[in-house]
């Protein structure tokens, strides 16, 4: 970032650079002495925004899971539809369940791609990757009643 005497110039997220007219700014100074004093009237307020942030973070992630098992309810459709096209005879609370442990790969996977680039997502990707999860990993075996009961 390079300040000038009428304008900033900085590297865009695009990683072009933009250099945009501080016309529009007020005059200010900014030292050592206003940075320190703005610390100082900012810091009673830290006691109350550590617990806040906590707060808020924990319902956030909530509301994420909720989301998440809200989506389940259309989702363990898809996996019971897999089940039945590979004969297993599991009921919708089964699906629901094992949709809940299938879907473990389609988090895991659409956070790494969001971290990367959202441009390596597309709008059904999680539903993909859980019918295809279903698809790899459901099979019958010899101890199937065991496990999705009969």
């Amino acid at each position: 970032m390079l300040l000038t005497s009428d304008s900033i110039v900085y590297r865009n997220k695009d990683n072009q650079i933009s250099i945009s007219s501080l016309a529009d700014v007020k005059d200010f100074t900014l030292n050592r002495d206003g940075v320190a004093s703005f610390v100082a009237k900012a810091k009673p307020f830290l006691v109350i925004l550590y617990p806040v942030i906590s707060v808020l973070a924990y319902i956030f992630g909530f509301l994420a899971v909720l989301i998440k098992m809200i989506y389940l309810l259309l989702g363990a459709l898809l996996v019971w539809l897999i089940a039945k096209i590979k004969g297993l005879k599991i009921g919708y609370g089964k699906s629901y369940q094992a949709g809940m442990h299938l879907m473990t790969s389609a988090i895991i996977i659409t956070s790494i791609l969001n971290a990367i680039s959202a441009k390596f997502t597309f709008i059904f990707l999680f539903t993909l990757i859980l019918i295809l999860s279903a698809a790899l990993n459901l099979r019958k075996t010899a101890v199937q009643p065991a496990i999705f009961g009969t």
